[in-house]
């Protein structure tokens, strides 16, 4: 095994420019079962990408003047209530329950 002047030394003197490139880019990576583990870089690092501009939000002034007019076509309607999902009635009826049996256990009195 030979120290790090020696290869590097060995390297410059014996390799072309080809195998100088491919053996610079490994780096030893630790020793594993009594030999020397290597860890290949990639031979080029990509650019860093840059996502386009996003184009800016169309104009909300289109939106509040049709919202407008909705409003003004719905205004001759008559209010419908939505009805209620199924955890409103769910806790209108527990609500009832509980009542009823904190009114029980207090027996009318309240502090």
């Amino acid at each position: 095994m030979m120290d790090r002047s020696a290869e590097l030394e060995w390297i410059l003197s014996e390799m072309s420019p080809a195998e100088m490139l491919s053996t610079l880019m490994e780096t030893r990576g630790g020793i594993g079962n009594g030999q020397e583990l290597y860890q290949v870089l990639p031979a080029e690092v990509p650019p860093p990408y840059f996502p386009p501009p996003v184009p800016a939000a169309p104009s909300l002034s289109y939106n509040s003047k049709k919202r407008r007019h909705n409003e003004q076509q719905d205004s001759n309607r008559p209010y419908v209530r939505k009805p209620l999902n199924a955890f409103m009635l769910y806790m209108k009826e527990q609500r009832a329950l509980l009542k009823a049996e904190v009114d029980s256990k207090d027996g009318g009195q309240r502090p």
